[in-house]
């Protein structure tokens, strides 16, 4: 307390070294308000309406989000802010786990329309607010504040002042203070004088803390001071001052926060916190963006490998002094000079700065950030390694902001200022050179980005010192420029979704293209020759890495990376949107976009080929993988980069271009790269290039990678790279998931990008049934071993299907691809490239080089070593065939001149001393080469072709055929008849006949639910018959011996009572389906009719039915439930009732009740008697119920029962044939009695209302389906998400949010699991209490279906909405477009039909298998 008497004196502060963030702020707060008694007051924050909502929600409360509304994915909404209704058609989830502060009210993370009505019209006069403090408050606030940053500020500069600050000894420093350790202390300060820089920085570190924590407790006291704090803020001092007091602040944030074990304070929230309304919010970014470059630290240190082990919660003072010691001498020794970058965590935290207008002004003419990205850039080429992680946050910086959404309408915008009138021509016609030239590549942001980058090219100096650099800084080089490259794809992504157009995408690529040509030609340094002697420097640096090696030369490889990786990125867009016929004319499409000298242009493509194989066998021949997956962008931060697939791609298009001279011109360049000997032996160089070959050759992965992000639609040639790449896999399975190749193809290296599922729709075709993807028929299954080197257990499993297709031992080495691409080279426009390289590959010397290469490694035993880690002996095997292959397609006097001294010369490689596995490979090489010697296999193949195309035309037509629904239907019916003659033969346990023993069928009967669709007939008949038609009835139509069938069942229940319940239903032993009991098919006897009637009045008291007591009566009353609910099955779907052979079921059913009658005595029937059923006109339903109950009440017999069916039909034009046929046949009728009789009545009827009812009563629920689930999910999730929970109204906060789930028959919305009801289930509560135990669930997060029946069948039963690739939606991605997940209408079919035909014990038939025995 007497802390709280004190007052604030500013000159305390020079001498003060104390902790300031205890009683600091109370000081200042109780100098500003001397009538606060309370000492606790201050700290109390009224509850005030703010713009930002920031409302808390904890753990036990519902967030929810808005995709469609919603800027940041991150975005959540409190419950009070979230009106679903508002929310009407849009992407909305309810999230239970995320948490954290509400962001409506924030137009940075939420559009201004997805505010709730009360942060939209949020006003409040800043100005009155500020009225509201008195004058005398004011200026102490202000009196205080300024002498705080004044004196902060003449800290600061002081210490920025002081030069070659070492951070790791002001940290062993600040340890040995905190413990007190006076030797240690005077130890640091002998070796490294740095008491007086430790001294600045423990007071600027206290004033800092000290003006943070007052202005915090001043901004959660009243909004009032909120609005003061930020006026003040953005004030100067004085008239003459260039800066604000916050930018003077922000101005050495920078120098402070590297000390964070000093208890820097961070001061970002309190600043978001300060300025979080969308006005004030871009106050402060335009202040950042103003002083962009002040919040980096970029400086100069002489550091060891020793500071990176200096961990401040690590240390203890044996450490510490050791560390001392170790530093002071490596700094006296062997220091690295390297360049010190540090970011501000202000810039880190950048994404609270993403509305649109901040968007916009980040990307406006910003020449602040353009100076930063070329004061980087040019020290990654000054004296001193740049490897500082720090420096990375600038490209990842720039990568996110072109990613997120509003960048597309701002680049989009920013063209529309540069080309104004010329715009609708720009995107519709071919640009030339003129609107190239006059491009103003400042205004655009990809193109400014670009530039800077090229102006932050700068030759690396001749200094000796200048050329020895550690290789971390060549890794941050490389993961820097690859973030970059990077950065621009997803910037060209971004713009290309906003507005595409191939015209456009074209005439973008060409503008870049003319810049990156323009900055690496006006770079002349880059221009020169191959300089092996430091390329030797590179290798001796590069090998030493792990031990992290002092100094070393690197030069070549920092050449303007990122330059030219995007300028050979878009020649190969060029080349793949135009597909020229040969290099000549693509070299003058190319001319003319840059209006270049042809000799000038060829100068440039020398030099530039010249570098890039000089870094790519450069970090290809090094064994350093570190370094080779950062060039490879096999790092998850730089996965578009793959800068190895960049060179493949110059490397194929110089080619293209120059033809023969060219490829003679690339082949020098490798072969006059020298490695030394004394690392690398030539064997490796060697094996690199023949692997650069054969990736050039068997490939277009290259191509495909580079040039599939910015593509829609795929080339020819494109398209057959990816069939090549997708066709390995469909050799396991026709059908593959979408989820499935993806997985595969990204571990084959295939770049996977936003385009990709446009890619493979191009090439397959989604299974309707299965939702799996096939490929289109029109193309064809290739094996490419070369494609799944790296996937062993994948290359396995396609192994050995080939070898079940009996496919032969050189398909399975070598693929199939090979043979097939030489026959197409005869077309001109085939895969171009490939067959150019090739047919220069086949040339005398590179021939004889890989035979002499193969064999020397054999023979120095080298080749089980080279295939360690690559599968180099398949590829050498691939290459020697192809070139074999080539020439016998194309030059059969060379072929025969070859084969046989390659076939020599093989021969004597497989009798080396190699393993029994290489051996192999060999020799199926040689079995091979002697299959492409016959002299008919070039016709053969002819042939075989020809025969395939006839093959492939049969077969389209038996497709045809086949689809047609008359073929269907007559293959419906044939394959029903087999079945049913199948069925009524042979036992389905034993197969044996079922003539010799009893044999029974099995039947489950269960309770429907209230009919949702009824016409008046079924209220009738219960009215009269004074008893529910509740019941339905399901046969599987699978028949057993009856002993048979009682084993299985025994055994059943006894596994049941092993688990500890017994329950009557049973599983039939071959489909799964539920089953409750038994009833005859063949003969019926006293016997089985009282066991069948017993199982009847067991079901009965099973099922709960408010039944007669009498059994008689029990009896009669489930007998007439049962035939209702067929003969409405019946008129509902003829095929079904067919199929399900409920004719057979019916017709023992009434042999059954007849024998049950004739058994009653005389008491019962004259209580039945009672009941009088009229006949209804024009009601087949009701009067076949009606005559098959007066075989009890007027004593009919069979016959009599049989003649009053006929008659009924007689007088009913509405039946099919096949429902007369079905209904005859259910009771025992013979056609040619029915034909007789309706020859001898003239019949004259009228519409039966009821039978048209039935008949359409399908197609009307299945209609009605559709209306409750909607074509799209976002139809579907709009129908029922604004429903609360039928239960819980979502009020309770001590549940776990399960997700939400609606019930089709009623359409009530209830949580998945228990929400108020305990230890219950929701849904099956909601089943029980309202649907008599059956009901069918969708749920509003993945359209999965639960269907209940009677509890003790839940579980989740298929998904109704897919997209075009197969997938299942997920309503947690905000990037999902709900619109294109259809609804799946076979699968709403099913559901009708389980509805209609009560069949919600469906799910038993997809239960875990159970085995018959």
């Amino acid at each position: 307390m007497k802390n709280s008497k004190q007052k604030f004196d500013i000159n305390r502060l020079n001498y003060y070294e104390g902790d300031f963030s205890e009683f600091g702020p109370f000081i200042l707060f109780r100098s500003i308000f001397p009538d606060q008694y309370k000492v606790k007051s201050w700290t109390i924050k009224p509850k005030e309406f703010k713009q930002n909502c920031q409302a808390l929600i904890s753990n036990n409360e519902l967030s929810f989000q808005c995709f469609t509304c919603g800027i940041e994915a991150t975005h959540i909404y409190c419950q009070e802010c979230f009106d679903p209704n508002q929310h009407l058609g849009h992407q909305c989830i309810i999230n239970g786990k995320s948490k954290g502060l509400c962001d409506c009210g924030s137009e940075s993370i939420i559009s201004k329309q997805g505010f709730c009505s009360k942060h939209r019209n949020y006003v409040l006069d800043d100005d009155d607010e500020i009225k509201n403090i008195s004058i005398k408050v004011q200026k102490k606030i202000t009196n205080i504040l300024q002498s705080l940053i004044v004196t902060f500020t003449s800290t600061m500069k002081q210490i920025k002042g002081k030069s070659n600050n070492q951070i790791a000894f002001l940290i062993l420093y600040h340890f040995a203070t905190l413990t007190q350790n006076q030797d240690l202390m005077q130890t640091i300060e002998e070796k490294y004088p740095i008491e007086s820089t430790y001294r600045l920085i423990k007071k600027a570190s206290n004033i800092h803390t000290l003006i943070f924590n007052t202005i915090g407790s001043l901004i959660n006291y009243r909004y009032r001071y909120l609005v003061f704090i930020q006026n003040f803020l953005s004030e100067k001092n004085c008239q003459n001052s260039k800066y604000t007091y916050l930018e003077k602040i922000l101005k050495y944030q920078v120098y402070l926060e590297p000390f964070q074990d000093f208890k820097i304070m961070k001061i970002d929230k309190i600043l978001y916190q300060l300025y979080a309304d969308e006005k004030s919010k871009r106050f402060l970014f335009s202040i950042i963006l103003k002083n962009f470059s002040k919040l980096w630290w970029i400086d100069t240190f002489r550091v060891t490998k020793y500071d990176s082990k200096v961990k401040f919660n690590n240390l203890n003072v044996t450490l510490c002094t050791l560390y001392v010691y170790q530093i002071n001498s490596a700094l006296k020794q062997n220091s690295c000079l390297i360049n010190f970058v540090y970011i501000s965590n202000l810039l880190i935290t950048e994404s609270q700065f993403v509305s649109f207008e901040m968007q916009k002004q980040f990307f406006s003419q910003n020449q602040n950030i353009q100076d930063l990205i070329v004061t980087m850039e040019k020290l990654h080429y000054s004296s001193g390694a740049l490897c500082s992680q720090s420096q990375l946050a600038l490209p990842l910086l720039f990568r996110r902001r072109f990613q997120y959404k509003a960048f597309g309408q701002i680049a989009l915008d920013q063209l529309k200022e540069i080309l104004k009138n010329n715009f609708d021509s720009f995107a519709k016609q071919d640009i030339k050179f003129d609107l190239i030239y006059q491009f103003n590549y400042n205004n655009f942001a990809i193109t400014t980005l670009i530039n800077s980058l090229g102006k932050g090219i700068m030759k690396i100096s001749q200094n000796k010192q200048n050329q020895e650099i550690i290789l971390a800084d060549v890794v941050h080089y490389i993961i820097d420029q690859a973030t970059y490259y990077s950065a621009i794809r997803v910037g060209l992504e971004n713009l290309f979704k906003r507005y595409s157009n191939e015209m456009f995408e074209k005439n973008i690529i060409k503008l870049l293209f003319y810049q990156t040509y323009q900055i690496l030609k006006n770079n002349t340094f880059i221009n020169k020759h191959i300089n092996n002697d430091i390329a030797d420097r590179l290798l001796c640096l590069l090998e030493n890495y792990n031990f992290y090696p002092e100094y070393n030369t690197q030069k070549e490889i920092k050449q303007g990376m990122v330059i030219q990786k995007l300028f050979i990125s878009y020649l190969a867009h060029l080349y793949c949107t135009t597909q020229f016929k040969n290099g000549g004319l693509f070299l003058d499409f190319l001319l003319d976009i840059l209006d270049e000298n042809e000799q000038e242009f060829k100068n440039f493509l020398n030099s530039l080929l010249g570098n890039i194989v000089q870094v790519y066998l450069t970090i290809h021949c090094n064994q350093n993988k570190k370094l080779q997956s950062v060039y490879q962008g096999a790092e998850n931060f730089i996965e578009y980069s793959q800068f190895h697939r960049v060179d493949t791609c110059l490397f194929k298009l110089y080619i293209f271009l120059y033809g023969e001279h060219g490829f003679s011109q690339f082949q020098n360049m490798l072969e006059t790269f020298k490695v030394n000997d004394g690392i690398f032996k030539v064997t490796n160089q060697t094996r690199i290039i023949q692997q650069l070959f054969a990736s050039m050759i068997l490939t277009d992965l290259d191509l495909y990678n580079v040039c599939s992000p910015l593509l829609t639609t795929l080339s020819n040639d494109l398209k057959l790279t990816l069939v090549r790449m997708v066709g390995n896999y469909f050799i396991i399975s026709n059908s593959i998931e979408y989820g499935d190749i993806l997985e595969k193809l990204q571990k084959s290296g295939v770049l996977i990008t936003k385009n990709f599922s446009n890619h493979i729709l191009q090439i397959c075709e989604l299974d309707q049934t299965t939702k799996k993807l096939k490929l289109k028929a029109e193309y064809q299954i290739f094996y490419e071993p070369s494609l799944i080197q790296n996937q062993k257990g994948l290359n396995t499993q396609i192994i050995e299907r080939l070898i079940e297709k009996q496919k032969s031992e050189s398909e399975i080495l070598l693929g199939n691809g090979i043979i097939w691409d030489i026959q197409q080279f005869s077309n001109q426009r085939y895969k171009v490239l490939q067959h150019l390289i090739l047919m220069n590959f086949c040339q005398n010397s590179l021939f004889l080089k890989n035979l002499k290469f193969l064999q020397e490694t054999a023979k120095s035993k080298q080749m089980t070593l080279l295939n360690e880690n690559t599968n180099f002996l398949q590829e050498m095997c691939q290459l020697i065939y192809a070139q074999l292959a080539f020439h016998n397609t194309f030059n059969q006097i060379l072929f025969q001149e070859f084969v046989d001294t390659v076939r020599v010369e093989l021969e004597k490689i497989y009798n080396m001393n190699l393993k029994k596995e290489e051996q192999q490979k060999i020799k199926v090489l040689i079995s091979s080469i002697n299959e492409l010697n016959k002299s008919q296999i070039q016709e053969n193949q002819q042939t075989k072709l020809k025969f395939q195309a006839q093959k492939d035309r049969y077969k389209a037509k038996f497709n045809q055929i086949q689809s047609s629904n008359l073929i269907q239907q007559m293959l419906n019916e044939e394959q029903q008849q087999e079945i049913a003659i199948k069925d009524e033969n042979l036992c389905y346990a034993c197969k044996l006949s079922l003539k010799a023993q009893n044999s029974v069928g099995t039947l489950s009967i269960f309770l429907k639910p209230k009919p949702q669709m009824y016409d008046g007939t079924h209220e009738k008949l219960e009215n009269l018959l004074k008893f529910n038609l509740c019941l339905g009835i399901q046969t599987c139509q699978h028949y057993f011996h009856n002993q048979c069938l009682t084993k299985y069942f025994q055994s059943d229940q006894i596994r049941n009572q092993d688990f500890g319940y017994y329950k009557l239903d049973l599983n039939c032993p071959i489909c799964k389906q539920s089953v409750i009991q038994r009833f005859p098919i063949d003969d019926i006897d006293k016997q089985k009719l009282k066991s069948f009637n017993s199982d009847l009045l067991l079901i009965n008291d099973h099922l709960g039915l408010d039944f007669e007591q009498d059994q008689m009566n029990k009896l009669v009353q489930i007998y007439i439930n049962l035939f209702f609910d067929l003969v409405t099955s019946l008129f509902m779907n003829a095929e079904n009732y067919r199929r399900a052979q409920k004719n057979v079921l019916f017709k023992q059913l009434l042999i059954c009740f007849y024998e049950t009658i004739q058994e009653m005595d005389q008491n019962s029937r004259e209580m039945l008697n009672q009941v009088q059923i009229p006949k209804q006109k024009n009601n087949l339903v009701f009067n076949t119920v009606r005559s098959i109950y007066n075989i009890l009440t007027n004593q009919s017999s069979f016959n009599e029962l049989k003649l009053d069916i006929i008659e009924l039909i007689s007088k009913s034009k509405q039946l099919s044939k096949d429902e007369i046929s079905l209904f005859l046949s259910s009771f025992g009728i013979e056609e040619a009695i029915m034909e007789q009789q309706l020859n001898a009545v003239q019949n004259i009827s009228k519409e039966d209302y009821t039978l048209n009812f039935y008949q359409t009563l399908q197609s009307q629920a299945v209609k009605k389906i559709y209306n409750k689930l909607g074509p799209t999910f976002l139809q579907f999730h709009s129908k029922y998400f604004s429903e609360k929970c039928d239960y819980c109204k979502f009020q309770e906060k001590i549940f776990s949010y399960s997700g939400i789930s609606v019930c089709l028959l009623c359409q009530k919305v209830f949580c998945n699991k228990s929400c108020i009801i305990k230890n219950k289930n929701n849904l099956e509560h909601h089943a029980t209490n309202l649907h008599e135990g059956n009901s069918i669930f969708v749920s509003l997060q993945d359209s999965s279906v639960t269907l209940i029946c009677d509890l003790n069948s839940t579980q989740k039963f298929k998904c109704l909405y897919y997209n075009n690739l197969g997938e299942r939606i997920n309503s947690e991605n905000p990037h999902s477009d709900w619109n294109t997940f259809l609804l799946d209408f076979t699968k709403a079919n099913e559901l009708a039909l389980i509805i209609l035909n009560d069949r919600y014990d469906k799910i038993n038939e997809i239960q875990e298998n159970q085995i018959f025995t």
